[in-house]
């Protein structure tokens, strides 16, 4: 693993590990939640939904189980009333104008229907009748309030469903769905019912009133369509004779609904979800049994609104995962970004250390591991730099000593030489070719001088070695021809001093001196690049093997004592005067025909040298 990081990683920027790094931190534990769990989400989110609606139902068949309790409730407070005998045993006698002779009757017919009418709303009850044989339009006109009709004829539900199943049967109480009501019941109290049976005695005679309280189907439905969440479910009460007591969407009840005996033997009741197939088409089912009615709630929830809602909780799941992976991607963006925002930093500022001395980190390093490396590199550039200052002040104090090394070299030799010449001039009666010699060997020595000054310009220089030259000639008889063809542009440039002599010199001593020609010459030409001055001293001496060069650049000899070595100094020197290094001399040198040194002396040179300009001859 380490190999393979090590080779697939190394070409790889900083920042794009980190950005790789959050990614697989956020994609990788995704991937495998989803690759372990996606199953178990769904089959989470199923039984979640389908708890969710056996829930729902379970509060559905409470709520409607409350309303038909409260129904029976009412039904009961009615028939429990002490009074109620009497009011339905009442005749046409006993009423005096709109009310009761009795005045304590008529106190509690008002009680009584105070306490019935309080119980009427539109959420619960819509309605309370009692029917009887009793004279209905007298107890209603003896009401408090005269609009009241709770007591109605018999002979207006003579004919009507529920009355023929109290007649056919022993029942006292039933809980009666809309189509066991008469149309006129429907139209003007409420659309199914709780009627119970109350039996009483009029001289003897047994006889029945039926106590109805009404509600609104429409209330159980709006009930229904509420409870159901999930789209193309259904939701409805049947009883047991099949008839759809409420639903929720026809369209889809009537796709989905099954009978009262198919549910008891082919299903689970309480409320619990089963497995099914209706029409073709997968559904879990589920039904409870309304207490105290022939009623059951039926649940039908489609198993492909399942996948659906389940595919909509796993969508909403994954996007909230995926706004949250890119928020903490973001957040690990913007701490990667200050880490590597500094190491770049870090990196430049340490580039320029390829082209220029190195400068310290100038911003805040902080106080993390980064911090302390930024702390480490400026300790590092602070020590460099004082490195560098040294060594150029060894340098230019270098500089100083090698060029006060050849002009005292210049003295013994060169000086012996000249003034002998200047003796047997003068014994041998050439005066004129004395004076000359005098006088160019005093111009020679102030140039050499200089005023203690390190640097002088190309014009100066020139004019230096022209006079060595001369000087020469005189001794050789005009051996040498030396040329010059340097650009008038370069005269006035600043180069260190005793660069070209010592060049000359060893063209002279050591190459023409040794050559078997009765002519040599020496050629000085010069031209300027983008950062440098470059001349080139070329001569038709005997040259030089590589390996002669190289000891002369090296300083290590090539047999003479003294053969290269104001050479050697004036490279160094020029290799000094630049922290690059690429300035100095360059040889090119065959045996028997002549060598060629290229000198290239930087321009600015004399901001390196000036602060030495004035130095002590």
């Amino acid at each position: 693993m380490k190999r393979f990081t090590s080779y697939f990683l190394r070409d790889i920027s900083l920042k794009k590990r980190l950005i790789i790094s959050n990614l697989f931190l956020i994609l990788v534990p995704m991937a495998i939640v989803w690759a372990l769990f996606f199953g178990r989400f769904f089959s989470i989110i199923e039984r979640n939904v389908l708890d969710s609606q056996q829930t729902t139902s379970l509060q559905v068949s409470s709520r409607v189980e409350n309303v038909i309790a409260t129904m029976l409730l009412v039904s009961d407070t009615a028939a429990s009333n002490v009074k109620l005998d009497a009011f339905l045993t009442t005749n046409k006698d006993d009423f005096t104008g709109n009310g009761l002779r009795d005045a304590g009757m008529q106190t509690s017919l008002n009680t009584f229907q105070a306490v019935l009418e309080s119980h009427i709303d539109e959420e619960n009850i819509t309605d309370i009748v009692i029917y009887s044989d009793a004279p209905s339009d007298k107890l209603n006109a003896a009401f408090v309030d005269s609009d009241s009709t709770i007591f109605a004829d018999l002979s207006e539900v003579d004919n009507t469903y529920w009355m023929g199943i109290f007649k056919s049967s022993k029942q006292t109480k039933l809980v009666s769905p809309g189509y066991l009501l008469g149309t006129s019941e429907k139209k003007e109290h409420g659309d199914f019912a709780v009627i119970r049976k109350f039996t009483y005695y009029d001289d003897a005679v047994r006889k029945q009133a039926y106590i109805a309280v009404y509600h609104s189907l429409s209330t159980l439905g709006i009930s229904l369509l509420d409870s159901q969440t999930i789209q193309g479910g259904a939701a409805y009460i049947i009883n047991t004779r099949d008839y759809l007591v409420a639903s929720t969407d026809e369209v889809n009840t009537g796709t989905y609904m099954t009978s009262y005996r198919d549910l008891t033997e082919k299903f689970k009741g309480d409320g619990a979800f089963t497995f099914t197939e209706i029409v073709s088409k997968d559904i879990f089912i589920s039904y409870r049994d309304i207490d105290k009615t022939d009623w059951r709630l039926v649940w039908v929830v489609p198993y492909a609104s399942l996948l659906s809602e389940s595919k909509s909780m796993i969508f909403d799941f994954s996007i909230v995962y995926i706004s949250l992976a890119a928020v903490v991607f973001l957040i690990g963006l913007l701490l990667s970004n200050t880490i590597v925002k500094r190491i770049n930093l870090l990196r430049n500022q340490m580039e320029l250390v390829k082209s220029e001395r190195p400068e310290p980190f100038v911003q805040d390093p902080g106080k993390d591991e980064i911090g302390e490396l930024i702390k480490s590199y400026n300790y590092m550039a602070g020590r460099i730099a004082e490195l560098v200052d040294d060594k150029l002040s060894a340098a230019d104090e270098l500089n100083t000593v090698k060029i006060k090394a050849l002009r005292a070299q210049i003295d013994p030799h060169f000086l012996y030489n000249t003034l002998d010449m200047i003796n047997w001039f003068s014994k041998s009666g050439k005066n004129q070719e004395a004076s000359a010699a005098i006088l160019a060997l005093s111009k020679f020595y102030r140039l050499t001088l200089n005023k203690g000054n390190l640097t002088t310009n190309v014009e100066d220089e020139l004019s230096h070695v022209t006079l060595y030259v001369k000087l020469m000639n005189m001794r050789f008889d005009n051996k040498i021809q030396f040329l010059i063809d340097i650009p008038e542009e370069m005269l006035d440039y600043k180069i260190p001093m005793i660069i070209f002599q010592p060049i000359v010199e060893n063209a002279i001593q050591h190459g023409i001196h040794e050559a078997d020609n009765n002519e040599s010459h020496i050629i000085i030409t010069g031209w300027m690049e983008k950062e440098s001055l470059c001349f080139l001293v070329s001569d038709n001496g005997v040259g030089m093997s590589q390996e002669q060069v190289d000891k002369i650049l090296s300083n290590s000899g090539v047999g003479d004592e003294d053969r290269g070595i104001g050479a050697y100094n004036t490279h160094r020197r020029l290799q000094l005067s630049e922290e690059s290094g690429k300035f100095g001399l360059s040889y090119v040198s065959s045996i028997g025909i002549g060598t060629e040194v290229l000198i290239r002396i930087p321009k600015m040179i004399e901001e390196v040298i000036n602060a030495n300009a004035e130095q002590p001859g």
